[in-house]
């Protein structure tokens, strides 16, 4: 009864409108040098030897945060020698992408470190946060008032992250600790496409990413629709930004090489190069353009066009990498259901399943080989 309830009220305060808050502030000018929160400043600052190595957290809930905990924590246990030195294995960990409930874990690995093999059980994984999310939302007298205000449900779970898990960390609190570059992944409903943060990305909106929270970029990737409403950035036009170089050649590649992959990527950044788009980029949940992870470690290989030139641009006066080492933890479940097998239609689970399984194939077929062009 209380879970039909909770539904009940969601559906009602669906109906009730929210104005999104705006936290990226416009800026004159765009950081630059190592301010710049990205890969190549990353590299430059963390070489990674011989190796490049590459985790990347799949959607999933708690489910998914859980099982990328899990590696984190073997990966931390498992030692091999380096140049006569016991070294762990989660070291020489140089990136992880994330998506929706692997993001909570990437993002808290990425600001404490080993800490998180102290307490992030407590702070999150043993946590009932779904029930103090419900209890938020749902206590009645607040209730009330919400159907009379235009605060979100997402504003208020924005909140608890970064008050309880991420204890008010931004993007720059990032940039400054010693771990591996974090990529945090949502979905951009308007441009129709993935949206990464990181500075590159935050250029096209005139805005510094260094001053924005790590929990709402995480909130961003984890907002499944219907349960929570979308988070909002603004695109600015103070600081005058003009498309790069970088996306002019990789519009002219895609053209001349006809790659409608690559041609899609394009789009979607020349999407807030328009003054005559909607002002405002409307994120929700990173699984519903790749529930992977996957998609941002080839969509910027293929935007820097190709390995060699990310290469050449990545690791200046370093040798590059002889080695690159992916490993993907994917939350999905792979049981089977009745879907297909009768006239009587699927009910919302089943449903909601069978299309988690479906994002989770996008960048490849059912045996896991990646198809050819992205």
């Amino acid at each position: 009864m209380r879970i039909l309830f909770s539904v009940m009220m969601i559906v009602l305060l669906n109906g009730c409108s929210s104005i999104g808050k705006i936290e990226n502030e416009p800026v004159i000018q765009l950081p630059h040098g190592q301010q710049r929160y990205t890969i190549s400043n990353y590299s430059q600052q963390h070489p990674s030897g011989d190796t490049l190595f590459l985790l990347a957290f799949s959607g999933g809930g708690t489910r998914a945060a859980a099982l990328s905990y899990g590696v984190l924590e073997e990966l931390r246990d498992t030692r091999y020698q380096l140049n006569a030195k016991e070294v762990r294995l989660l070291d020489e960990v140089d990136r992880i992408s994330s998506v929706s409930g692997g993001s909570f874990t990437s993002a808290y690995y990425g600001l404490f470190g080993d800490q998180i093999f102290d307490d992030f059980k407590d702070v999150f994984l043993y946590k009932d946060v779904q029930g103090d999310l419900s209890s938020l939302v749902l206590v009645f007298f607040d209730l009330i008032g919400r159907m009379f205000s235009s605060t979100s449900r997402t504003e208020i779970a924005i909140d608890y992250y970064d008050k309880h898990i991420f204890r008010g960390k931004t993007f720059a609190d990032l940039q400054k600790s010693k771990g591996p570059l974090i990529l945090i992944n949502a979905s951009d409903l308007n441009s129709q496409s993935q949206f990464i943060f990181l500075q590159a990305q935050f250029d096209f909106l005139c805005s510094d990413l260094s001053q924005f929270k790590v929990a709402r970029a995480v909130a961003a990737s984890s907002a499944v629709p219907i349960l929570f409403p979308p988070i909002l950035l603004e695109r600015h036009e103070n600081c005058h930004y003009e498309k790069p170089v970088w996306l002019s050649h990789a519009e002219q590649k895609a053209e001349q090489e006809s790659n409608q992959r690559l041609k899609e990527s394009v789009s979607a950044l020349n999407f807030y190069l328009d003054n005559n788009n909607p002002s405002y980029v409307t994120l929700l949940d990173g699984g519903v353009t790749d529930n992977l992870g996957l998609r941002t470690i080839l969509k910027t290989v293929s935007l820097s066009g190709g390995a060699q030139k990310v290469y050449d641009k990545t690791f200046k006066n370093q040798k590059p990498p002889k080695r690159l080492v992916v490993i993907v933890v994917d939350a999905s479940t792979t049981s089977e259901t009745e879907i297909g097998k009768s006239k009587i239609l699927p009910s919302i689970g089943p449903l909601c399943q069978h299309t988690c399984r479906l994002k989770n194939l996008v960048l490849g077929d059912k045996n896991g080989k990646i198809y050819p062009g992205i």
